[in-house]
Order: structure tokens, then C-alpha cells, then sequence
């Protein structure tokens, strides 16, 4: 099978070419086609058909293991940061993003229990709590603080009213 040559987006989307403004989408739409014929050592990053399923199977089982092992050092990393060193359990490791915010680490127990590994947020949320209240503490303090210092222009004015009067009078 021969593979087509290099292409711009230009040549593949006539509407395209010479329309100022466009740059970016063209340059996602380039394709670049690379034909391997031995076994591949290092992955390389140009798109390969997917005709070639030898290829890919061997890139895919090498960003698997790589994908695993980062996993897997991550999931030692929480273990210990938890201080759980080792459980009765058939470990299989897998990702499972809630929301935004806890990246969990699952174990899948013999017995049915689920253990989750997180990274503690708990004590995040304290800090907060804690520092909400240091916050309102501190508002207290500042309006005490202008209030003082209101009351004493006042005095100031006054005084200084009290000694005008005296010289005019």
C-alpha cells in the first residue's frame, strides 16, 4: 500500500488556502505519515496507519508499561504517605478522577471492600476553617482600630476648635 505524501491543509482544503487567519487550524490539520518496517525501539510521535497493528501493539504495550509504572509509583508514594504498608487485598491499580479537585487511587479488595487512597485534603480544609476564623479576628480588630482612631480625630478636632475659640475670644 503506498501512502500519500506530506500534505498541507491548504492542499487538502482549497477554502483555506491564502485566507489570512487560519494558521493555526492548518498547521492541526497537517498529516505526516511515517512507514515502519522493522521493529520499533523508541515511539515516535508521527501518525502511523493503523493498518500496521505489529507497530502499534508494540508502542502501545510501551506507553502501557510507562503509564503503569508512573501509577504505580504514584500509588506507592500515597501508601506510604498514609503509613499503610501492606493489605490483604488483590491490588489492581487504576485512575478515577471526581471532579477537579481528588485524583483517587483505588484498591479492589478480596472481599468486595473498596479502600480509596487519596491525597489528604482534610487537613486542607481545617487550615481553612481555621484561618476563616483568623480572618474574622482580624476584621474585628481593624474595625476596632478605626473606630479608635475616628474617635480620637474627633478629639483632635474638638481641641483644636476649643483653641481657636480661645484665641478668638
Amino acid at each position: 500500500m503506498e501512502l500519500p505524501p506530506l500534505t498541507m491543509a491548504s492542499d487538502a482544503r482549497p477554502e483555506w488556502a491564502g485566507a489570512g487567519g487560519h494558521r493555526a487550524r492548518a498547521h492541526k490539520d497537517r498529516v505526516e505519515y511515517k512507514e515502519v518496517t522493522g521493529p520499533v525501539v523508541e515511539p515516535c510521535f508521527t501518525h502511523v496507519p493503523l493498518n500496521s497493528l505489529v507497530v502499534n501493539e508494540h508502542l502501545l504495550n510501551k506507553l502501557l508499561a510507562f503509564s503503569i509504572e508512573q501509577r504505580a509509583e504514584e500509588f506507592t508514594r500515597k501508601l506510604q504517605l498514609l503509613e499503610l504498608k501492606s493489605f490483604p487485598c488483590d491490588l489492581t491499580i487504576f485512575d478515577t478522577t471526581e471532579g477537579l479537585s481528588s485524583n483517587k487511587t483505588r484498591l479492589d479488595c478480596v472481599g468486595g471492600n473498596d479502600i480509596s487512597v487519596n491525597k489528604p485534603q482534610i487537613r486542607r480544609r481545617r487550615r481553612k476553617k481555621k484561618n476563616k476564623k483568623t480572618k474574622k479576628k482580624k476584621k474585628k480588630k481593624k474595625k476596632k482600630k478605626k473606630k479608635k482612631k475616628k474617635k480620637k480625630k474627633k478629639k483632635k478636632k474638638k481641641k483644636k476648635k476649643k483653641k481657636k475659640k480661645q484665641k478668638n475670644g
